[in-house]
């Protein structure tokens, strides 16, 4: 089973006090309570990562246990600062690698990077997440930032995470059309680049007998 971070889970730094630990419990558990969310899975889902969370922050022992092991896999993590699970902080990551991919030169971009972190971008989970909470707006900056950040990938790599960005459209006919228009994009890249070579070799070819042909 992986390791789960318990602080991120509830939003809270790791130095948080106990009753900070309590009232974001309290405020997410509201939120996400299965009564409140009777049709959503994700709900139900979430709700009981917001319980296992508090049930081990909010018990001392547990906790004092909980973060020797969080301290071995977070060993340089900033103990005052909250990482949390939410739209804006998807939205925020999006806009960080966005930022990393724009101020660094193309051809040293670490693609395999990139492409791990659009994968956690776009895992189920995530996708869940966003949609559950519904902020139109704010699912659609993400999509637009996510096919920015593509323009590194090749389409192959892309294609895996189609199906997140489509689900995440939610049948908006604009976001379906940026998501489609992007697909042709890469994949005219694709063949620009298989065939560019041959195409410079056959105008080489023609040039040299152009060439040949007028010093005669």
């Amino acid at each position: 089973m992986p390791f789960r971070n318990y602080y991120a889970v509830l939003g809270v730094a790791p130095n948080a006090s106990q009753d900070d630990i309590k009232k974001k419990f309290r405020k997410l558990a509201l939120l996400y309570h299965p009564d409140k969310n009777t049709e959503s899975e994700f709900a139900v889902i979430r709700f009981r990562e917001i319980q296992e969370a508090y049930e081990n922050l909010s018990d001392t022992d547990k906790r004092i246990i909980y973060d020797r092991t969080w301290r071995n896999h977070y060993p340089n993590a900033n103990l005052s600062v909250a990482e949390e699970i939410s739209p804006a902080a998807i939205l925020l990551k999006c806009k960080k690698l966005q930022q990393g991919i724009r101020d660094m030169d193309p051809f040293r971009v670490n693609k395999q990077h990139v492409q791990a972190e659009l994968n956690k971008i776009t895992d189920k989970n995530t996708i869940a997440l966003l949609l559950f909470h519904n902020d139109t707006a704010l699912n659609k900056e993400i999509l637009q930032r996510v096919l920015e950040i593509s323009n590194v990938l090749s389409r192959q790599n892309l294609l895996p995470i189609q199906n997140a960005l489509i689900q995440l459209a939610n049948n908006e006919p604009g976001l379906l059309a940026m998501i489609e228009k992007k697909m042709k994009q890469l994949k005219y890249r694709k063949l620009w680049e298989q065939y560019y070579p041959l195409l410079a070799f056959i105008l080489a070819i023609i040039a040299c007998v152009v060439i040949y042909y007028v010093s005669k």
